[in-house]
């Protein structure tokens, strides 16, 4: 990867040390942290990482799709934050599931040409999907605990 695609994924590898400290002053605050919240955040500095390491273009449509998720939610703090309340919140998180289940879909054309033309990136893409994997299982788990049926957050 080079010119703006590399740019793009190395600025975006580097607002992933933001999200981190951002956790970092959760902790300080004494807020509860679930294991999600830093096991996402830890870890998804090496993914972002590997994919800069080894060249995976297709990462752009995951930065696309999880930058996308993270203005909205970024919107939701803000305002939350002011005491206000924002009616999409689980929707964010379903935002979420669906991101992580659409990057099993577009495993399809990297395996393609992996096996085709012998795309780079052999490790970093299943460590992604790795990663991804775990993401799309604790989210759902996130999602049925807090937005299950007969949950307080679902009623009105």
């Amino acid at each position: 990867i080079s010119g703006p695609l590399f740019f793009t994924l190395y600025i975006y590898y580097l607002s992933k040390f933001y999200e981190l400290f951002d956790t970092v002053i959760l902790v300080l605050k004494k807020k509860p942290l679930i294991f999600l919240h830093w096991y996402h955040h830890a870890i998804v500095i090496l993914m972002v990482w590997s994919w800069l390491q080894y060249g995976i273009t297709y990462s752009s449509l995951g930065t696309i799709a999880n930058t996308l998720i993270h203005v909205f939610m970024y919107y939701y703090y803000f305002v939350s934050s002011l005491g206000g309340n924002v009616w999409f919140k689980r929707y964010l998180t379903f935002g979420q599931i669906i991101q992580f289940a659409v990057s099993f879909i577009l495993c399809g054309p990297y395996l393609h040409y992996h096996f085709k033309r012998g795309c780079s990136g052999w490790d970093a893409f299943l460590f992604s999907m790795a990663v991804n994997g775990s993401f799309l299982f604790l989210f759902v788990r996130f999602y049925r605990s807090s937005y299950g049926k007969g949950k307080a957050a679902d009623k009105k």
